[in-house]
């Protein structure tokens, strides 16, 4: 048996993901970054001159922050640690559309495409509008979860946890309104 000592990270080795967060906390540190202590993918810089602020997403990143010109000298300290490319201003992020309308200082969170792909996923297409998404009163019981090997073999087909799952990154990112409905369908919750 013979047994290899990796010396670099390669992508889709197990720590792979932990030697890239190292890596990246270890250049944010130089660039004068303090990672939020609420989420580590969140870096920021506040001084009297202004605010940056950059969330990674392995190797996305999103930054904000005021003046612009502080946001330019950061991705140009970036640019000379990692090879980037600069996508512009911010439309999507993890599936989010992200719309910013500077005249009336509002930006908009949108998932509906996301939603729809979950509906046509799950065939619900034809599934009427409701005004809210689960009747406050309902009574959920096990009674009502399959009790014969018959109706566990009826079952076995539905998609039932990969729907819970697409629902709560919905009401996770955009849709708190639908976060009670989610999670009283979630098994073990």
């Amino acid at each position: 048996m013979k047994v290899a000592r990796v010396k670099k990270g390669i992508y889709g080795l197990r720590q792979s993901g932990n030697l890239w967060h190292k890596t990246l906390t270890s250049v944010f540190n130089t660039l004068d970054l303090t990672r939020s202590a609420v989420d580590h993918g969140v870096f920021y810089s506040h001084d009297k001159e202004g605010t940056t602020i950059l969330c990674s997403l392995t190797d996305d990143f999103a930054i904000t922050g005021s003046p612009a010109s502080r946001i330019t000298k950061l991705k140009s300290d970036l640019s000379n640690h990692f090879e980037m490319t600069d996508l512009g201003e911010l439309a999507w992020i993890l599936g989010i559309q992200v719309k910013r309308d500077r005249i009336s200082k509002t930006i908009t969170l949108s998932q509906a495409a996301y939603i729809d792909s979950v509906v046509k996923r799950f065939n619900l297409e034809s599934a009427p509008p409701l005004q809210t998404p689960i009747d406050p009163n309902a009574q959920l019981s096990k009674d009502q979860s399959p009790a014969t090997p018959r109706q566990y073999d009826d079952m076995r087909n539905v998609p039932y946890h990969e729907a819970v799952g697409s629902l709560m990154y919905a009401a996770i990112g955009t849709r708190p309104d639908i976060t009670y409905a989610v999670t009283c369908h979630a098994p073990g919750i």
